[in-house]
């Protein structure tokens, strides 16, 4: 299934909104200072997590705890506006990329279920002990049923373009 929801994360601030994102499946698909900056909040937060079990009623460490959550968010915020054309072109360049591969894997397929015709069509042809070649007339089900695939590739809808 293909995912376009990605993972619901949120950083909650106390005294202040909850910051909700959908990030990536493929973290890898950010840019790299976005990433490092997203790695960044996910550690503060797990800090600010562990500090009531280890400060107790200290409520100064969870404040500074709370406070590095605050910075860095910021810094995420603040990494993703600065980086947000040279990411536009990141994934302008990953959209390409996917879409070769959408169309290699088409043309694989097609070159598969031609050779699983050819094979079921010859198979068939063995079986009678006569002829060379295909049959023409051949109704084996494995072949109609590689050909009928094969049309069902052929009318599958092209990628759209990027909308600029």
């Amino acid at each position: 299934m293909i995912d376009v929801k990605g993972t619901p994360w949120a950083v909650n601030i106390s005294g202040d909104r909850e910051h909700p994102f959908a990030m990536p499946r493929d973290l890898g698909m950010l840019p790299p200072k976005v990433a490092a900056a997203y790695e960044k909040v996910v550690t503060a937060q797990k800090a600010e997590a562990k500090g009531p079990a280890k400060n107790g009623n200290n409520f100064v460490a969870m404040k500074e705890a709370n406070d590095a959550v605050r910075a860095a968010l910021g810094e995420l915020y603040d990494v993703a506006a600065s980086t947000s054309q040279a990411a536009r072109q990141q994934y302008a360049e990953a959209f390409e990329y996917g879409v070769r591969r959408y169309v290699r894997a088409l043309a694989d397929a097609q070159s598969a279920l031609q050779d699983v015709a050819t094979a079921a069509a010859l198979y068939d042809q063995a079986a009678h002990g006569h002829g060379v070649g295909l049959n023409p007339v051949s109704t084996m089900k494995a072949a109609m049923t590689a050909r009928s695939l094969s049309e069902s590739l052929e009318s599958l809808s092209t990628v759209p373009e990027l909308e600029a």
